[in-house]
């Protein structure tokens, strides 16, 4: 389970992604915001990356600093 952040309207959401023997990485996958429906990837590239930590954040949509 990830916890993932929408880079259109900044919400955080669980991302699961389903991994099979084809594609056995996140990279590449597609998530849907569920607030405002953007399609976005996730991607490897630290700078690029919608991955806020793996696992579920208790406080979300809180800064990371």
């Amino acid at each position: 389970m990830l916890t993932v952040r929408c880079p259109r309207c900044r919400h955080d959401m669980l991302y699961g992604p389903k991994l099979s023997q084809q594609s056995p990485t996140v990279v590449g996958k597609k998530k849907r915001c569920v607030y405002c429906g953007m399609t976005f990837s996730i991607h490897s590239d630290q700078a690029k990356t919608r991955i806020v930590q793996i696992g579920k954040r208790e406080t979300p949509n809180m800064p990371l600093f």
